[in-house]
């Protein structure tokens, strides 16, 4: 069947989401949690706790109002309601609940997915997940009921290393229990509407937490069984929809848990595992013969038979072990220790065209990692604070491929994924770093907050010789980075539910290096001349914040901006490394109209251009997104009945209009059609726990994603249709 390109989305919801936008850029910066759900060593006094969220992604508890700079806070309740509304992907969830995030893809990758343009550095309890070949795999490695709240800063700082360019997505696991044991039993099962027998999949959890003694404990685990996914119109998505590999028909499973011990009155211990793995069980592939004909000339379409040794998989195991200690000389002491080991094998892709390719192959990345971080709070007088503390990490990342037969896969028309031997794509990378932080806060008036901090930060790259996939030699280096970055902000709150702030942060980090590596072509090559130098993104903003119990809402503008920033730019090609501005406006607002309704909703506008042979063009659509509107409304409709509504629009973008007139796109240059999808989500208190129900998709719409319309392969195999309406029915049981 030839698709239409794209879909148009129905008249009347781009019209409702248009109407709404000017009065209706909204969404509830989050819901503050009750003291009961904040973990006793994390809280606040409570008239700190009155004035909004307490936010610890900025290093050390604080609420909203006081942090110069733009703060979403997404709880737990939250989060699993729109976890199941959007077709079990909690990327997918957060990219309608945060400002800034571009929504998600529909798939375990989170390419694309920027936030204010850039990189964002995941953590999951202050254990970072990234690693310097980005794999963007960051966001799908817990299960919704393992996680208390998630705490995104949007925009660079200063305070945090590890490629923080856009922002930082901070996840907080389950608090251990205080008392008598307490468990929780969720039964889920998914199927596609359109075709509910291919499309049924299912999943269990099963959470406990409680106390013995001293020792507090937290433990969650999860099952879950995906299945075939299906566009609007009935057809069966590839497995591997975009070039960025797929969720459908694969077997995952996570484990999480956390020990505290109070050692005394001011002394914490604290233990938290977990390990993630899942595994796609397929017999489909894409067909290759849709790239015989132009492009969007056919959607992308499934073969059956697939014969493959290796399948697509991610696991991913991270450790921390973390001391609290509140009165050290007049000090707090947090320090943590953590390790990470993560593994993920791609989808195999024929990669013969590529210049830099000239393979059939399946890769597969390799990272371990472990680090310190050290944090002391110290007050030097009532009004003046200081945080200061070291951070170090130790990793070592590979990407070695499979090469598969190419004799075998004509012959079986692209179902035969036969091994002939392994090569270094990405070699074995060394890389180390340490970093000095302090940062002053001063509350010069009850009104007027005042910030300033400072990072040192060195980093060390070591890789040996090595020949890349066309076998070209590239000789090794050891090499040396070092900057110092600053931070400044204030807050002015002239009346209680009204704040003002200003913040300018940089932050510095490593490009992609492995993509640098693996394109590393050029006779003569060598690591040292290859362009692998950290970027230093500055940024600036200023907003706003008002919660006057009825209306609430926050509005912010920024830019930031790097002389030597990272893009992509395709298949094969090596990152441009050139001068780069992002700006855009974000912008929140709620209403409590009736004590039974909240309307919330968010608006983000993104703009990024480029300096390359000394003029300035715009950034592809991989990196900037259209401008996005979530509109929210739910309704307690009874005690025991709550109902809600989330209205997504995805508007279009198309800053290459003479390159696609003249048939010479680009790497994410297409241009962007806008789309819109309504969720649903009904929620029943049943006994002793609740019953839901939730529709993805509610109005089953034919659309492409942002990421399927610009073509990650430029061929018709990465031009796939989103999912079409998913229906999901669950019960938690709590006792």
């Amino acid at each position: 069947m030839k698709p239409r390109r794209p879909h148009p989305t129905p008249a009347w919801l781009l019209t409702l989401g248009l109407a709404l936008a000017p009065t209706a850029f909204a969404q509830q910066e989050a819901p503050a949690p009750t003291l009961a759900e904040v973990p006793e060593e994390e809280r606040l006094s409570e008239e700190e706790l009155t004035e909004e969220v307490v936010v610890t992604a900025t290093r050390r508890p604080e609420a909203i109002a006081n942090v110069p700079g733009a703060v979403t806070v997404v709880g737990r309740e939250q989060l699993q309601a729109q976890y199941k509304a959007s077709g079990q992907n909690i990327a997918d969830a957060l990219g309608k609940l945060v400002p800034g995030l571009a929504l998600g893809n529909q798939s375990p990758s989170t390419y694309g997915q920027t936030l204010r343009g850039r990189n964002v550095l995941v953590l999951i309890d202050g254990v970072p997940q990234s690693a310097v070949r980005n794999v963007s795999r960051d966001l799908n490695t817990l299960s919704p009921e393992a996680i208390e709240r998630v705490e995104v800063v949007r925009g660079t700082t200063a305070i945090y290393g590890e490629g923080a360019s856009g922002g930082i997505i901070n996840i907080i696991t389950r608090p251990t229990g205080t008392g008598q044991p307490r468990f929780s039993t969720t039964l889920e099962t998914t199927t596609a509407a359109v075709q509910p027998l291919g499309g049924l999949g299912g999943r269990l959890a099963q959470t406990a937490d409680g106390a013995v003694g001293p020792l507090g404990f937290s433990l969650t685990g999860a099952l879950e069984r995906t299945s075939a996914q299906y566009d609007a119109e009935g057809d069966r998505i590839p497995p591997n929809p975009y070039g960025q590999g797929g969720l459908a028909e694969s077997l995952r499973y996570d484990l999480s848990g956390a020990l505290t011990w109070k050692l005394t009155k001011e002394q914490r211990m604290k233990l938290t595992a977990a390990h993630f793995q899942g595994r796609q069980d397929t017999r489909f592939t894409t067909d290759p013969g849709v790239n015989q004909l132009p492009i969007f000339g056919s959607k992308s379409r499934v073969l059956e038979g697939l014969e493959i040794s290796q399948p697509e998989a991610t696991r991913n195991t991270t450790l921390s072990l973390t001391y609290d200690h509140d009165a050290v000389l007049g000090s707090t002491v947090r320090a943590q220790l953590y390790y990470r080991n993560f593994l993920t094998n791609f989808f195999p892709s024929d990669g013969r065209t590529v210049a830099t390719y000239r393979a059939i192959t399946q890769s597969r990345l390799e990272t371990q990692k472990g680090g310190a971080r050290l944090e002391i709070g110290t007050p030097i007088l009532e009004d003046l604070n200081v945080l200061w503390g070291l951070d170090a990490a130790q990793e070592r990342t590979a990407q070695p491929v499979t090469v598969m037969d190419p004799q075998r896969y004509d012959a079986s028309g692209g179902l035969a994924f036969v091994p002939m031997g392994e090569r270094d794509w990405v070699p074995p990378m060394d890389i180390g770093t340490v970093a000095a932080f302090g940062q002053v806060e001063w509350a010069a008036r009850k009104w007027l907050t005042l910030r300033a901090g400072v990072r040192h930060e060195r980093i060390w790259l070591s890789v040996d010789d090595y020949v890349t996939l066309i076998d070209n030699p590239v000789e090794g280096a050891r090499l040396r980075f070092r900057s110092t970055v600053f931070n400044a902000g204030l807050v002015v709150k002239p009346l209680r539910a009204l704040s003002i702030y200003s913040n300018f942060s940089q932050g510095y980090s490593l490009p992609d290096v492995g993509l640098i590596l693996r394109n590393a072509n050029r006779p003569g090559a060598s690591v040292a001349t290859l362009n692998t130098a950290p970027q230093q993104v500055n940024m600036v903003e200023a907003g706003l914040r008002t919660d006057f119990e009825v209306v609430y809402g926050s509005l912010g503008a920024f830019i930031n901006s790097s002389e030597l920033g990272t893009s992509s730019g395709g298949l094969g090609v090596e990152p441009v490394r050139a001068p780069e501005r992002v700006y855009g406006l974000e912008a929140t607002l709620g209403a409590r109209p009736l004590a039974s309704l909240t309307l919330d909703a968010n608006f983000t506008w993104l703009e990024g251009i480029l300096k390359r042979d000394g003029a300035w063009g715009f950034l592809n659509g991989y990196r900037i997104p259209p401008p996005q509107l979530t509109l929210v409304a739910a309704h307690q409709t009874l005690p025991t009945w709550r109902n809600s509504v989330v209205l997504a629009v995805s508007g279009s973008r198309n800053r290459f209009k003479a390159k696609t007139a003249a048939g010479t796109a680009g790497f994410g240059e297409l241009p962007v059609a806008p789309y819109a999808t309504v969720d649903f989500a009904s929620s029943l208190e049943v006994g002793k726990g609740t019953a839901t129900l939730a529709v993805s998709n509610l109005l089953n719409q034919q659309y492409y994603p942002r990421v399927s319309q610009m073509l990650y392969s430029l061929r018709n195999d990465s031009y796939a249709a989103a999912r079409g309406a998913v229906v999901s029915l669950s019960y938690t049981l709590r006792y």
